[in-house]
């Protein structure tokens, strides 16, 4: 895939989490590390705060906060949408060509339970994918 298409559906996303803040990027270049892709999406770059999940994971950690915000709870949009926008953010990686990072844990409901701030927000996580031709950065700040 290439930055525009990535691009597109990131506009998209962005236009579907109608609450908190959500930080997004693309670029058409390897990164060394995740925290250096971060610093370059505008998160922490302290390399302690992101590990890396498999393709499933990653697509259950998006799903959660563009179903429901972090801070209330409040769904903003259907577990069916959710999924299928998660589903289209990943589909722009080539399938096990890519590692993916994001910065806690996912609970049992699907929903953030712990992680590590990468900004300075109440509640964030989200996923930043490296492959050898293609990196993005799909992160969601919520306030309480």
């Amino acid at each position: 895939m290439t930055t525009s298409v990535c691009a597109r559906i990131l506009a998209k996303i962005k236009r579907s989490r109608r609450i908190g803040t959500v930080v997004s990027g693309c670029a058409e270049r390897p990164f060394a590390s995740p925290a250096t892709a971060a610093l370059e999406f505008g998160l922490s770059g302290k390399p302690e705060i992101y590990r890396e999940i498999a393709a499933d994971e990653a697509i259950a950690v998006l799903a959660a906060v563009l179903q429901r915000d972090m801070a209330y709870d409040q769904q903003i949009m259907s577990a069916a949408r959710a999924c299928a926008l998660a589903r289209e953010f990943t589909g722009c990686f080539p399938a096990g060509a890519t590692r993916y990072f994001t910065n806690g844990t996912v609970g049992s409901k699907q929903t953030p339970r712990s992680w590590s701030p990468a900004t300075d927000a109440t509640f964030d996580t989200g996923v930043i994918a490296l492959s050898n031709s293609l990196s993005a950065c799909l992160w969601f700040k919520d306030e309480d």
